[in-house]
């Protein structure tokens, strides 16, 4: 009785990693570029410069603009950016059917900026995915604070996703139990597998217990 108990972990483990785990993986032939509207934003003795992207591979992590300011403002003379709008296009290409979509993305500029600080941040609103040729490109974009004026020209990058959309198919017909014959529902993997485990762990319940209750020789 104690070898076939010990049996019953080993094959609980056996039978559940038989069971189908479904994959995940990110789509992945595809290009983009990016474009700014307007490619300066001025503002009194400041400028922004945003600096698309020319030629981008797809990445789970993709940069999407370059961002570098400029001011001669003093401390009591300062530029005020209030929710200044500007847009990026996002245009994704398909490498296996050259196809194209664009999304414009909403962004906006806030903060104050002078010769040596700045507290510009850059926000981004509004939608964030488009479709094309079957799949989901969805871009996750962080508010970048920008740098005071004088350093490097900043990146701003862009967690995406491209992923197929599940299929809307229409509802099975249902079980019919008349002389007709309605078709009858295909068990899952999964319930085969729960459904083999169960008769499994009875037998050797049974099993088991006949050896308890059985006279010894």
């Amino acid at each position: 009785m104690t070898r076939r108990s010990a049996l019953l972990p080993t094959t609980l483990f056996f039978l559940l990693a038989a069971a189908p785990i479904p994959a995940r993986a990110d789509f992945m032939d595809w290009t983009y570029t990016t474009t700014a509207t307007p490619p300066v934003i001025a503002n009194g003795t400041g400028s922004v410069q945003l600096t698309g992207v020319s030629a981008g591979t797809s990445a789970a992590a993709i940069p999407i603009l370059g961002i570098q300011d400029s001011s001669s403002a003093g401390a009591g003379s300062l530029d005020v950016y209030n929710h200044v709008p500007f847009s990026l296009g996002v245009t994704f290409t398909d490498t296996t059917t050259n196809d194209s979509a664009t999304l414009t993305l909403s962004g906006a500029l806030n903060g104050t900026l002078t010769a040596t600080t700045s507290s510009l941040i850059a926000t981004f609103s509004g939608a964030n995915s488009i479709q094309l040729d079957g799949h989901v490109y969805a871009l996750s974009i962080p508010a970048l604070q920008i740098s005071p004026p004088g350093t490097a020209q900043q990146t701003l990058t862009a967690n995406i996703s491209v992923n197929t959309p599940p299929v809307n198919n229409p509802p099975p017909p249902p079980n019919s139990g008349g002389s007709g014959g309605g078709v009858n529902g295909v068990p899952e993997p999964t319930s085969l597998v729960l459904g083999g485990l169960g008769s499994t762990l009875l037998s050797l319940g049974g099993l088991c217990k006949r050896r308890r209750t059985s006279p010894s020789a």
